[in-house]
C-alpha cells in the first residue's frame, strides 16, 4: 500500500520539477560549450587551412588538415570560412552558431512532441536524453559539428512533415529541397532520402521521385568526380572496436589480409544499433573505460530506457503508428550506413528516432493504468537522465579546463604539426 502511494506522490513531483531542471541544465551545457576553447586536433588545422587556403581549394582537399572536416561536407567549408572570417577568426560566434542551432533542433523536437499530445514529463524526459547523448553531439565541441547540428534541423524537420496527416504540394517540394541538400551538411544526411521516399510513397506522389533519384544521384557524382581526390577508401578507413578490441586500420588490414572483411562489417554494423539501445558495445568494443563510472552508469540507465520503449510498445504503436514506422526505417538504414567503422555519431539520426520513441512510451507509461513497477521503472529512467546529465556537465567542464591549460602549458606537437600548432597558438588562442 505505502509503496502504491509513493509512485504516484514522486510522479507529481517530477511533473512539477521536471521543466526547470531541464531549462536550468540547458543554459548548463549552453554556457559550457561556448567555453570550450580550440582543441589540439580539428579546430587546430581548421584554422589553419581556412585562413591560408581558398574557398575553391578547401572544397577540393581531402581534408581541412590532417584530422579536419572532410571536404565533401562543401556546406561546412562555407560556413566555416563565413563565421571564422567575418569574426577575425574568434572562436565565439563558431561556438555560438552551434549553441543557437542545437537550441532550434530542441525547440523542433518539443514540437514535434507536442504535436502527439505527448504529456509536459515525457517531452522534456526526451529532450534530457537529447542533452545527455553522445550520439548527438560530444563534450569535445569542434567547429566541425556546424554540418551535423544543421543536419539535426533537417532530419526534425521533415520528421514533422512526415506526420502530418496531409501535404500539399509547396509542403513536398520543401522537403524534396531539404532532403537534396541535407547530404552537402553530412554524409549521412542521405539517410534523409529514406523519410522522404517513404512519406512520398505514403502521399503516392510519384512524380516528386524524379528530383529525389536525380538529386540522390548527383550527390554521388559530385563526390566521385569533382571531389575526385577523397572518394577513394581503405577497406577500413577509420579505426574501430572489433569485440573487446580497439584496432587501428593498420590492424584492420592484417587481421583480415587475404580474408574477407565481412564478418567485420555485420558486427560493426550489429555494434552500433546494439549500443544505440543498450551503450554497449562503445565505438564497437565492449569496454568501460575510459571515463568508467560514466559507462558504468550507461550500462544500467540505457537498458532500463529501452524497457520502457518494449512495454509500452503495443499501446504506442496502436497510438503513434507513423512515427514508430519511420524511425525503425531509419534505425535500420543507419545500421547498415555504419558498416565500415563504429562510432557513436554515425547513429546520430537514429537517436534522434530513439528520443521521439521514449517520448512517445515515456507518455504512455505515464498516463496509462499499467502496474506500479512500470511507473517506477519510468521514474528511475527520469532521474537517471538528470543524473548523467550532470555526470556530463561535469566531464565537460573537466575538458574545458584540460584544453586551457593545454595550450598554455604544451610547448610541442611532432614536427610536421609544430608549425600549424605554433601559429595558431600565437593567433588566434586569446581571441576570445
Amino acid at each position: 500500500m505505502m509503496f502504491s502511494n509513493l509512485v504516484p506522490q514522486l510522479m507529481r513531483i517530477v511533473d512539477i520539477c521536471i521543466r526547470p531542471i531541464f531549462w536550468v541544465f540547458a543554459v548548463v551545457l549552453g554556457v559550457l560549450i561556448l567555453n570550450v576553447g580550440f582543441n589540439h586536433g580539428e579546430d587546430m588545422y581548421t584554422l589553419y587551412f581556412t585562413q591560408s587556403h581558398s574557398i575553391i581549394e578547401l572544397l577540393t582537399s581531402p581534408y581541412l588538415g590532417q584530422t579536419g572536416t572532410p571536404a565533401y561536407r562543401p556546406v561546412v567549408v562555407l560556413i566555416q570560412k563565413l563565421l571564422l572570417e567575418t569574426f577575425n577568426y574568434h572562436f565565439i560566434p563558431v561556438r555560438a552558431f552551434f549553441v543557437i542551432g542545437f537550441g532550434i533542433f530542441m525547440w523542433q523536437l518539443n514540437t514535434l512532441l507536442r504535436s502527439f499530445n505527448i504529456s509536459q514529463t515525457a517531452r522534456y524526459t526526451s529532450l534530457l536524453y537529447v542533452l545527455s547523448a553522445t550520439y548527438l553531439f560530444s563534450p569535445k565541441i569542434t567547429i566541425g559539428y556546424t554540418g551535423g547540428v544543421l543536419l539535426l534541423i533537417i532530419f526534425t524537420a521533415l520528421f514533422q512533415y512526415a506526420c502530418r496527416t496531409e501535404l500539399s504540394t509547396k509542403d513536398l517540394v520543401i522537403m524534396t529541397g531539404l532532403t537534396i541538400f541535407a547530404p552537402f551538411c553530412m554524409e549521412t544526411g542521405v539517410l534523409c532520402y529514406v523519410i522522404t521516399g517513404i512519406t512520398l510513397l505514403k502521399h503516392r506522389r510519384w512524380e516528386f521521385f524524379i528530383p529525389l533519384l536525380v538529386g540522390f544521384g548527383s550527390y554521388f557524382m559530385f563526390r566521385a568526380h569533382i571531389l575526385d581526390a577523397i572518394t577513394a577508401t581503405r577497406r577500413f578507413p577509420r579505426a574501430s572496436g572489433f569485440w573487446f578490441q580497439h584496432l587501428e586500420p593498420e590492424e584492420l588490414e592484417a587481421l583480415f589480409e587475404g580474408k574477407s572483411g565481412l564478418p567485420y562489417y555485420i558486427y560493426t554494423s550489429l555494434a552500433q544499433v546494439l549500443s544505440l539501445f543498450t551503450s554497449q558495445p562503445a565505438f564497437g568494443q565492449f569496454t568501460l573505460t575510459p571515463n568508467f563510472p560514466l559507462k558504468l552508469f550507461r550500462v544500467f540507465l540505457s537498458p532500463l530506457s529501452t524497457l520502457v520503449l518494449i512495454v509500452a510498445f503495443r499501446h504506442s504503436f496502436r497510438k503513434h503508428p507513423w512515427p514508430w514506422l519511420l524511425s525503425g526505417a531509419i534505425i535500420l538504414s543507419n545500421t547498415v550506413l555504419s558498416f565500415s567503422y563504429a562510432r557513436p555519431r554515425i547513429m546520430m539520426l537514429s537517436a534522434v528516432c530513439y528520443a521521439i520513441l521514449l517520448g512517445i512510451s515515456l507518455h504512455t507509461v505515464w498516463i496509462e493504468p499499467v502496474k506500479h513497477w512500470v511507473k517506477l521503472i519510468s521514474l528511475v529512467v527520469i532521474f537517471g537522465w538528470v543524473v548523467h546529465y550532470g555526470n556530463i556537465s561535469i566531464r565537460m567542464a573537466s575538458i574545458i579546463q584540460f584544453i586551457t591549460n593545454a595550450y598554455t602549458t604544451t610547448s610541442t606537437l611532432e614536427a610536421p604539426k609544430n608549425e600549424i600548432y605554433q601559429h595558431v597558438r600565437q593567433h588566434y588562442f586569446l581571441r576570445l
